[in-house]
């Protein structure tokens, strides 16, 4: 992007998984480790990677961290940028 004319913009993309409201946290919990335990795998690392991904296998807590800073920060270009979100 600093080619572009952009200088110092970054710009991150996640993967993630959701399951409804109020899903029980032993649950939540218990298909976090099996993801995280996937995303460790050495075969599967070395996919992901291939494919231009960095897997990372966070914690729930960590990933609605990310996810709500994005909000956030899109909100604030959409803002300067004049754009109302619907």
């Amino acid at each position: 992007m600093d080619e572009a004319w952009l200088p110092g913009f970054s710009m991150n993309s996640g993967f993630g998984f959701a399951g409804p409201a109020h899903l029980p946290k032993p649950i939540v919990e218990r298909l976090n480790a099996a993801l995280v335990k996937a995303v460790q795998d050495p075969a599967n690392r070395k996919l992901l990677i291939e494919n231009g991904a960095d897997p990372v296998g966070s914690t729930p807590e960590e990933h609605d961290a990310f996810n709500r800073s994005q909000v956030a920060r899109w909100l604030k270009v959409a803002k300067e940028a004049g754009i109302t979100p619907e």
